[in-house]
C-alpha cells in the first residue's frame, strides 16, 4: 500500500481546512507529504484538480469533484455552490459553528491570494477532465449533490478503464466535515 500522500487544493482550500483530512489520514497509516513529487497518491479537490498536468506522471490519484460540467458555464456553476452552500446547515446536517468556521476559513483564502483565486477562474473555462485523465489509475468521486462536476461523469471514463467513478452522498466540500469514506477510498489504489 502506497504511504505517502499530497493533496492539491481548490479555490477556498487549503492546510486550515483541511484538518480534519489530514488527521484521518494520518490515523489511517498515510504521511501527508507537502510536496507533490514526493507522494505516492495526488488527492485532488475542486480545483486542485487544475494542477495535475504538471505533477501526476506515475502517481495514483484521487480526484474529488472536479471543476468539469461542460453543459454549464462557471458563473452558474458559481452562482449554484453559493445557493446551495448558504443552505448547508439544513441540508446536510452542519453545526453553525461549522459553517461559520468554514465561511471563515474560505473569506481568508479568497482575501489572501485573489490572483490564484483569478488564476484558477480564469482556467477553469479550458480546462478537460477527459484530456487530464487519459492514460491514469485512480479513482474520480463524485458527490450527489456537486455543483462542479457534471452527473454524466461516467461517459468520459469509457476511454479510460483504469480510472474508477464513485458517487458519495452530500456535497462539494464533504471530505472536509466527514473525511473517512475519502480516506477509506485510498485503500482501493
Amino acid at each position: 500500500m502506497s504511504k505517502k500522500v499530497a493533496i492539491l487544493y481548490g479555490v477556498l482550500g487549503g492546510t486550515l481546512r483541511s484538518r480534519r483530512f489530514r488527521q484521518e489520514l494520518r490515523l489511517a497509516g498515510y504521511s501527508v507529504v507537502s510536496k507533490v513529487s514526493d507522494a505516492d497518491i495526488v488527492i485532488a479537490h475542486s480545483a486542485g484538480n487544475f494542477s495535475l498536468p504538471q505533477v501526476m506522471a506515475g502517481k495514483k490519484l484521487l480526484l474529488i469533484d472536479p471543476p468539469y460540467w461542460p453543459e454549464k458555464t462557471v458563473r452558474e456553476r458559481m452562482r449554484n455552490r453559493m445557493r446551495r452552500h448558504t443552505q448547508s446547515h439544513q441540508l446536510y446536517g452542519y453545526s453553525r459553528w461549522y459553517v461559520i468556521k468554514f465561511n471563515l476559513v474560505s473569506w481568508f483564502y479568497m482575501l489572501t491570494n485573489p490572483l490564484r483565486q483569478w488564476r484558477i477562474y480564469k482556467y477553469a473555462h479550458v480546462f478537460n477532465l477527459p484530456d487530464v485523465l487519459h492514460d491514469q489509475q485512480g479513482i474520480l468521486v463524485r458527490n450527489e449533490d456537486d455543483d462542479w462536476l457534471t452527473p454524466e461523469a461516467h461517459v468520459i471514463l469509457h476511454e479510460n478503464p483504469n480510472i474508477k467513478l464513485v458517487t458519495m452522498p452530500n456535497d462539494h466540500d464533504h471530505l472536509w466535515y466527514n473525511p473517512r469514506p475519502y480516506v477509506e477510498l485510498l485503500k482501493q489504489l
